[in-house]
């Protein structure tokens, strides 16, 4: 199973200062997150279908290869799925 890692930034940065896969390699205790980590093999596709589900789920939006985050997208997206949170871990 693959996931995608997307570098959230207060600000758009070129290109050559974004993370690399050789960072995460390089430094595995800084960045926890996952056994093997490479590039996406069809980045533009990954950026629009993470666009539109920003869209779809009203946390943002794409511009080119911009993401915008709605101020509001953390509220917004754990909306409800707190609730169900806790009722999942109260279920006997």
């Amino acid at each position: 199973m693959h996931n995608y890692i997307y570098e959230l930034l207060q600000a758009p940065a070129p290109a050559d200062e974004w993370a690399k896969v050789w960072e995460y390699h390089e430094h595995p205790g800084t960045f926890p997150i996952a056994n093997i980590v490479e590039d996406a093999e069809d980045r533009s596709g990954v950026i629009v279908r993470f666009g539109a589900w920003l869209k779809e789920n009203r946390l943002g939006e794409l511009d080119g290869e911009t993401f915008t985050i709605d101020a509001q997208a953390a509220d917004r997206y754990f909306e409800g799925r707190f609730a169900a949170f806790q009722q999942a871990v109260t279920a006997p």
